[in-house]
């Protein structure tokens, strides 16, 4: 039996609407897919990049936690001594 060309008329009916319906959404997630591995390629060579800056401003905020913890134990503690200090000049004869 010879095989003869498509005439152009869809003999197949639902099936092959479906079909084409499908094959059109998964080029379409070919697409997505594609713009997606395009920005993760981007991003991980940016990264690559910036990567040390924020470790050094990372480690910068470490510091100022550190003083930041410091000088809420050091500022009250002279506050104190001064109040003490005032305290025993007003206080005490000399």
């Amino acid at each position: 039996m010879p095989v003869k060309e498509w005439d152009g008329f869809e003999r197949r009916k639902d099936q092959g609407v479906e079909i084409l319906n499908l094959h059109r959404r998964m080029d379409a997630q070919d697409g997505m897919l594609k713009e997606i591995n395009d920005k993760l390629t981007s991003h991980i060579a940016i990264e690559s990049e910036v990567k040390p800056s924020v470790d050094e401003l990372v480690k910068v905020l470490y510091g100022i936690k550190f003083l930041r913890g410091t000088v809420l134990i050091i500022a009250p503690a002279c506050a104190i001594g001064w109040q003490i200090f005032v305290w025993i000049k007003e206080h005490v004869e000399w």
